[in-house]
């Protein structure tokens, strides 16, 4: 299998070429740091690389996903009212900040929902007893407070989003019901 690799000259104006000029000149001579970079403004903060993967292994799921259905770009666009080039650049990875509720227009537009973890954080001199206790607390407040929120939500206007708890949560119960281990807080 032979990969063909398709380069086209960038053709450029004598101002943006004067322009690059300038800004290669100043960053030979300034050499600044990234830190100075970012202060200044002439480029973002870098992404962790951790935070990166995570948001690329989601992507892939949900392009997966949309391919799956068969669906396009376009249909995705549609019924989310993400703009085509927006998405894109969302599922190769040019987008590395999306915002929660693009992420979550996107997966509800393919009929999907998303979830979220909480890793456990043990720091140096704590009892990992004492950590899993307080995540278990804060899952368990988490879970009550979305309970609580959707059944105002339901009771006061039908809603087109699926519900965020999914039948696979561990607190909830194969029928739908709450545990009571869930219920304490």
């Amino acid at each position: 299998m032979v990969v063909e690799h398709i380069h086209q000259k960038t053709e450029r104006t004598p101002q943006e070429k004067e322009r690059i000029r300038q800004i290669r000149e100043r960053f030979q001579r300034e050499r600044p740091t990234l830190e100075e970079l970012v202060a200044s403004g002439d480029c973002a903060p870098p992404v962790p690389q951790g935070a990166y993967r995570q948001l690329r292994v989601l992507m892939h799921a949900l392009r997966k996903e949309r391919e799956r259905q068969g669906l396009s770009l376009a249909d995705v666009a549609e019924r989310s009212g993400i703009d085509k080039a927006a998405l894109s650049r969302l599922e190769t990875g040019a987008q590395t900040n999306p915002t929660i509720d693009t992420l979550w227009r996107y997966a509800y537009a393919i009929g999907k929902d998303l979830a979220w973890a909480v890793g456990v954080l043990c720091r140096r001199g704590q009892d990992v007893s004492t950590t899993l206790s307080q995540v278990e607390r804060a899952l368990e407040n988490a879970t009550d407070l979305l309970q609580e929120a959707m059944g105002r939500r339901q009771n006061s206007t039908p809603s087109a989003r699926p519900q965020a708890a999914s039948a696979n949560h561990p607190a909830r119960k194969r029928d739908g019901g709450i545990s009571r281990k869930a219920k304490r807080g």
